[in-house]
C-alpha cells in the first residue's frame, strides 16, 4: 500500500456552475405555447400516430393525442427526424427501420411504415429569473441574490461529497490490488442475494413488476465478490491496527445519521422547496446531483438496467391506444 497512488480530483464551484443549474431548474419548469411554425427539437407535439408491417397495424404501434417532447429520447431518433419539420395539422407517412437490437424480437431490425397526424406544435417557454422564480424555489422575499448563494453552498457541499466519494473508491481499489486474497463462495452467494434483493426493492420502488423481471444472480457476481473481499481486507486492518472509533469520530458519525434521516423523514412527509430551508437545501442538492450526472439510486448491473428499460418500453407499447401509454422508443 505504500507505493499506492490516490488522486484527489480538484472542482471550482464558481457562477458558470450556478448558472447550469439554474438552466436546469428553468427547464425543470418549462411551460409551451401553441405556434403555427413547424416542429423543432424541444417542442412538445401532441400526434397520432398508426405503425404497419406487411401492411397490417402491429400490437402497440399506435396512438392517439400522444405528446412527447422532441429531442428528449422518448421516441426512436428516425421517427421524431420524421416528425421534425412538419407543422399542425399536417399528416405524413414515412419508412422506419427498428434498430437490430430492439427489444421486441418480431420487429428488430424490421422496416415498417407509420403515419403520423400533427394536431398540436407547442414551443417552449422559460420561465425568466427574477424574484417569482427565487419565491418558487423558497427565496421567501424573492432575492435572486439569495437564491444563487444558496445553490452555491449546495453545489459546493455535493461537490465535497462526490470527490471524498471517488478518492473512496480509489482507495479501496488500492486496499484490493495490494492484498489479493480468496473469497470464501458461501459468503459471495450470500451477498449476491442481498445484492438481488436491493435490486428487486429498487424496482418495485420504480414502480415495476418484480415477478416480470428474471434477475440472474450471475449478473451480481463482480460486485458481489469485489463487496466480500473489502469487507475481509478492511476486518482484518481494523484487527491487526487495533482501530477504535473515538468519541469525537462517533459523535461526528451520529450527527451526520440525524441529518441524514431527518432528511428522508421530511421527504416522506411531502415537504417542499419553498416549506423550509432544510428542504430547500435538499431539493437543490439533488438538483446539484443532476446537472452533474449523478443518481441517487443504487449502481444496477448494466445487464439489469438493459432489461429494466427494455421492460418499461414494453409495457409502454403494449396497453392499448392511450397516447400517455405508448412509446416507439
Amino acid at each position: 500500500m505504500s507505493t499506492a497512488e490516490v488522486e484527489r480530483p480538484v472542482l471550482e464551484v464558481g457562477a458558470k456552475e450556478v448558472d447550469k443549474t439554474l438552466d436546469i431548474l428553468r427547464k425543470q419548469r418549462v411551460s409551451y405555447e401553441d405556434t403555427e411554425r413547424a416542429a423543432a427539437t424541444e417542442d412538445r407535439v401532441v400526434i397520432d400516430f398508426l405503425g404497419k408491417k406487411d401492411g397490417e397495424p402491429f400490437q402497440g404501434g399506435q396512438a392517439t393525442d400522444y405528446p412527447f417532447v422532441l429531442g428528449q429520447g422518448m421516441m426512436l431518433p428516425d421517427f421524431e427526424k420524421a416528425v421534425e419539420g412538419t407543422k399542425n395539422g399536417e399528416s405524413k407517412t414515412f419508412d422506419l427501420t427498428f434498430p437490430a437490437d430492439y427489444f421486441a424480437k418480431d420487429l428488430a431490425g424490421q422496416t415498417v411504415q407509420f403515419e403520423i397526424t400533427v394536431k398540436q406544435v407547442q414551443a417552449p417557454k422559460l420561465p425568466p429569473i427574477d424574484a417569482e422564480f427565487a419565491r418558487s424555489m423558497g427565496i421567501a422575499d424573492g432575492d435572486v441574490a439569495k437564491m444563487r448563494a444558496e445553490i452555491e453552498a449546495n453545489l459546493k457541499r455535493e461537490v465535497k461529497r462526490r470527490i471524498e466519494g471517488k478518492v473512496k473508491d480509489q482507495v479501496m481499489e488500492a486496499l484490493i490490488k495490494a492484498n489479493p486474497i480468496s473469497t470464501p463462495n458461501a459468503l459471495i452467494e450470500m451477498e449476491i442475494q442481498r445484492l438481488m434483493q436491493a435490486a428487486r426493492q429498487d424496482m418495485e420502488q420504480r414502480g415495476m413488476k418484480v415477478a416480470d423481471m428474471p434477475i440472474q444472480p450471475e449478473w451480481f457476481a463482480n460486485q458481489a465478490r469485489r463487496r466480500v473481499v473489502l469487507g475481509l481486507i478492511l476486518a482484518e486492518l481494523v484487527k491487526s491496527e487495533k482501530l477504535q472509533p473515538t468519541p469525537s469520530r462517533f459523535a461526528q458519525w451520529s450527527r451526520k445519521a440525524r441529518r441524514a434521516t431527518s432528511i428522508r423523514r421530511k421527504s416522506s412527509a411531502g415537504i417542499t422547496p419553498n416549506r423550509s430551508a432544510s428542504a430547500r437545501s435538499r431539493a437543490w442538492r439533488s438538483r446539484a446531483m443532476l446537472s452533474n450526472g449523478y443518481s441517487a439510486r443504487p449502481r444496477l448491473p448494466t445487464r439489469l438496467q438493459f432489461l429494466m428499460n427494455s421492460w418499461a418500453r414494453s409495457s409502454n407499447l403494449s396497453n392499448g391506444n392511450k397516447g400517455d401509454n405508448q412509446t416507439i422508443t
